[in-house]
């Protein structure tokens, strides 16, 4: 079976974005016994993804990272983390096992490990069963994201003050040594220069996406924290 090092690359290096969905929200609330809103203030936000484009980025729900609920090298929430932290790196193992090598850089311990017979025909089987979950619930996440208007695509290189950054960024890139992590400190940079870009404009979003699934009733479509937990036992078991 895969094995973590608890490195925590995946945690807390800005250039790994973790996408969420209200359904995350909703059961980290539960278990840290915090409202969506109050979870807005420091855990999530909305915040930039690159797209297929180097230059452009999608702006959706996810984590603040580095994650603030990583202490003391684990996740003080584990048993109600996200869907993509279940995921990951799973899903790069079982689908993308060629490029693998390439997709974690130097710095993921993680990196190097492959999965075969039952380990792998189960990782499979628990891999799927968390994608069609965050399918549901992205579907979700996506009509009130929509609805408030709080998706927007962005060119970096549109932004007043990257000329600046391109300065900067560049002379942190190549203060490091290695393709991975020239690429991955390149997407930091960018990340965290497109975050405090915006980091005005959604202010006070936690209360009104916690106001939208209370007024749409949506609560009832999103998996329980303990089914999730049950499935993953049976799975990975």
């Amino acid at each position: 079976m895969f094995k973590c090092f608890h490195c925590g690359e995946c945690c807390v290096n800005p250039a790994t974005q973790i996408n969420i969905t209200v359904g995350d929200l909703v059961r980290l609330g539960k278990d840290t016994g915090l409202s969506v809103a109050d979870l807005f203030k420091k855990h999530a936000g909305i915040v930039p993804f690159q797209t297929e484009k180097d230059f452009i980025y999608e702006m959706d729900l996810g984590l603040h990272i580095p994650c603030e609920f990583r202490k003391d090298l684990k996740c003080t929430n584990y048993q109600a983390r996200p869907m993509n932290c279940r995921l990951f790196p799973l899903w790069i193992l079982v689908e993308k096992e060629d490029e693998a090598d390439f997709i974690l850089t130097e710095l993921n311990k993680c990196k190097g490990q492959r999965l075969t017979g039952q380990s792998k025909i189960k990782t499979t089987k628990y891999v799927n069963m968390i994608k069609a979950l965050l399918l549901n619930e992205s579907k979700i996440s996506d009509e009130i994201v929509k609805d408030l208007g709080l998706s927007k695509k962005v060119d970096i290189r549109e932004l007043s003050g990257y000329d600046e950054f391109v300065v900067g960024a560049k002379k942190k890139v190549d203060a490091v040594e290695g393709k991975g992590l020239k690429r991955k400190v390149a997407e930091r940079e960018k990340v965290k220069f497109i975050k405090n870009y915006f980091s005005e404009r959604y202010v006070g979003v936690g209360k009104k996406i916690e106001d939208e699934l209370t007024k749409r009733d949506l609560l009832k479509r999103i998996m329980p924290l303990h089914e999730v937990q049950f499935a993953e036992n049976v799975l990975l078991r």
